[in-house]
């Protein structure tokens, strides 16, 4: 059986997490933000060091992956904190990701609102109330067809033969129910951070050797569950995609046990441990609270 229950989003796709994503437009109001998720249940920040200083193309390239973190299917309502003076409008942001998602979206403007202190209050205030507009998402049954699977293989070792072979039969699994792949690697036909406008398998351009830049990449995209293959073992997770880590080396699993998911060398299956995240089983990483988050950025400084 592949099927699983999701939250419904006003855009017809069908989340597997149901997150409040708290989204700074500036490394200075990063603070402010990641203080107000942590006071609201179910609640992710996303702190990144851009937004100022920035031009022509990474302004617009910061914009736009914040953008698609928002619309990722997994968030069911997101909470914009501007500083004010900085590149990137926040309360354009705020317009832009309701109304490609329709989801609630809200928006907190440090500099209007009198500090950080008066900030935060008022931040909470809104996420308690986006916190029930986002529980109240119908709930619906969902099968591999509505699945958005990202694929990110860390450095390979001799374990990889083994360790792609099961990916790439999960994700072939997924492909004939109908669904969608997106495989990380440069030069890919996908641009970085681009949502698939078909179902089927996808090449996104990303960083060769940046994993937590590729993992961003592929959550903006709109994957709702990414497939780590790890030989040596990385720490690294999404504040809004589950990561699933998946090893056939018994030297990752002895030395990393305790951040792998699927365990190759015992013969587990991935397409299993893909369901049984979909169905809300929480990865490694979620429970271990890694929810890294990576910008890249291409021109210098102002």
């Amino acid at each position: 059986m592949t099927s699983f229950d999701g939250f419904r989003r006003p855009d017809g796709r069908v989340g597997i997490r149901n997150r409040l994503l708290v989204v700074p437009g500036v490394v200075c109001s990063a603070h402010v933000a990641v203080r107000i998720a942590s006071t609201l249940p179910g609640a992710v920040a996303l702190p990144h060091q851009h937004g100022c200083s920035q031009a022509g193309y990474d302004v617009a390239e910061t914009a736009r992956l914040l953008e698609g973190m928002a619309c990722n299917p997994n968030v069911g309502a997101a909470l914009v904190v501007s500083l004010g003076c900085e590149g990137i409008d926040g309360a354009a942001l705020t317009e832009r990701i309701a109304a490609r998602s329709g989801k609630p979206v809200a928006h907190a403007h440090i500099q209007q609102m009198g500090g950080s202190v008066a900030t935060i209050s008022n931040g909470i205030e809104q996420g308690w109330e986006l916190l029930s507009a986002a529980e109240a998402a119908p709930v619906v049954g969902g099968d591999l067809s509505r699945l958005v699977v990202g694929v990110r293989l860390g450095q390979p070792d001799d374990s990889f033969p083994t360790l792609s072979a099961a990916i790439d039969e999960a994700c072939a699994a997924v492909l004939a129910a109908g669904g969608t792949v997106i495989r990380t690697t440069p030069g890919g036909d996908l641009g970085f951070g681009v949502r698939p406008a078909a179902a089927g398998e996808h090449l996104m351009d990303a960083p060769a050797e940046h994993e937590i830049e590729a993992l961003t990449g592929l959550a903006a995209a709109g994957a709702h569950v990414i497939l780590y293959g790890t030989g040596l073992g990385t720490p690294v997770g999404n504040a809004v995609v589950p990561v699933v880590k998946v090893t056939a080396s018994a030297q990752a699993l002895a030395d990393w046990g305790d951040h792998i998911d699927v365990n190759l060398v015992d013969g587990a299956s991935v397409l299993d441990a893909l369901l049984a995240v979909a169905r809300g089983q929480e990865t490694a990483a979620e429970l271990l609270g890694h929810d890294e988050f990576a910008i890249r950025r291409i021109g210098l400084a102002l």
